[in-house]
């Protein structure tokens, strides 16, 4: 199964050229060794081609947050299931690392459309933009601007319309 990620506004097709006995990634055509390392949660350990990389990854609706390298990429994950690590019961938007919120774009009863930024927050020093993962109307909003909040902890609830 391949994917398309935008990275620098150009378009990278990525897949999995093998899975045993090693993961092996195929990015445009190019083949890259990746081994995972356990690590905290939303923390990652790689070695890439036999070079070591530390990042961390942070999952909002649909939208997959990563810091590898000193940069920053947001992946579109195409996957319609709802709920998952992030979601609760698909209509909770949970935070999956402690933070802060930065600003609220949204309020109680905002019809909102998928992909509109509902709150800005801030965790280990990268502002992030957490958007609908779907058509729906705002139902709370359990957060106020310049709140701190642990990880798990119940961001937004929303109804699908």
């Amino acid at each position: 199964m391949g994917f398309i990620a935008v990275l620098n506004g150009r378009e990278s097709e990525i897949g999995i050229a093998r899975r045993r006995p090693g993961l092996v990634l195929r990015i445009d055509g190019r083949d890259v060794a990746v081994d995972e390392r356990p690590a905290e949660d939303g923390v990652f350990h790689l070695e890439v081609d036999g070079t070591p990389q530390r990042g961390w990854r942070y999952r909002i609706g649909n939208e997959l947050h990563v810091r590898l390298g000193g940069r920053n990429f947001v992946l579109e994950v195409m996957d319609h299931h709802a709920g998952g690590k992030n979601g609760g019961s698909g209509n909770e938007l949970r935070a999956e690392m402690p933070g802060t919120v930065v600003e609220i774009a949204c309020s109680a009863g905002t019809q909102v459309a998928a992909g509109q930024p509902l709150l800005t927050i801030e965790s280990m020093k990268m502002q992030m933009i957490l958007s609908a993962p779907f058509d729906a109307v705002v139902e709370t909003v359990h957060v106020t601007p310049n709140a701190s909040f642990e990880r798990a902890a119940l961001l937004v609830t929303l109804k699908p319309v």
